[in-house]
């Protein structure tokens, strides 16, 4: 089995709240299984579970109601109840009208990665990550490609901490010698609790809410507090947060 949807088919889906329709859509598409492109409710779930991916069975039918299974119903006299046809979307109809006609990239996911969706998204962030290697981004960017919030992505990497180094990442802007005006006009984009100050601890400063190490003085980023050292003539530092640095290694 193979379940490589491609990615310009995937994130459209996921960012739009359709992350149940995606996930059964890469299983259709990545099982050896032919459904003749007709499917009901149960026996897609019994072919998924038959092949090891265990959704649930509330699942397959939220995402069979979705506009992309056009559904159609018949009725047997036998049993009196009408059953319900799903027709399966060809991947040529999800390209045009999902992906308007790009194929990009196609991360490969195992059976795992598609029992549900928090391990579904945790393996689509794991591939694009290993495939990239060495890349930068914020969190945000990153949650809103799998239609998640900014702080999701961290708990998915508690599963790769072994192959994956986050660093965090700082520009850093030298305030010694700066106008009161100057620096109101840096403090402008700070964000206080992501951003803070530095002092070099060779200037012999020394402050009881300091976070000191070998080099430098740590403090909160705040504008009273920097005018107060840029003033004293010391050597401070304004370190702004950037995005992370995410290195995959094998």
């Amino acid at each position: 089995m193979n379940f490589c949807l491609p990615n310009t088919i995937r994130e459209p889906l996921l960012q739009t709240g359709r992350a149940d329709v995606v996930l059964v859509l890469d299983a259709i598409h990545g099982l050896d299984y032919d459904f003749g492109g007709l499917t009901t409710a149960r026996e897609l779930a019994r072919v998924l579970w038959a092949s090891g991916i265990l959704v649930s069975p509330g699942l397959v039918r939220r995402a069979l109601k979705d506009d992309l299974f056009p559904s159609f119903v018949t009725y047997d006299k036998k049993r009196g109840r009408p059953e319900v046809f799903y027709r399966i979307p060809t991947l040529d109809f999800l390209v045009e009208t999902v992906a308007a006609g790009v194929v990009l990239a196609c991360d490969e996911l195992s059976v795992d990665d598609m029992n549900n969706l928090r391990n579904y998204r945790a393996g689509l962030h794991r591939e694009f990550l290993k495939r990239r290697k060495k890349c930068q981004h914020s969190r945000k960017w990153l949650g809103d490609r799998l239609g998640v919030g900014d702080r999701a992505t961290s708990f998915y990497e508690k599963d790769i901490e072994k192959w994956l180094t986050v660093t965090a990442d700082y520009d850093v802007i030298v305030l010694l010698g700066m106008t009161k005006d100057e620096l109101s006009e840096v403090f402008s984009r700070v964000v206080l609790g992501r951003d803070y100050l530095t002092v070099s601890v060779s200037t012999g400063a020394t402050y009881k809410y300091g976070a000191r190490d070998e080099h430098e003085q740590k403090f909160p980023a705040l504008f009273s507090l920097a005018w107060k050292f840029v003033q004293a003539g010391l050597f401070v530092r304004l370190k702004v947060r950037k995005c992370n640095v995410y290195e995959w290694c094998d």
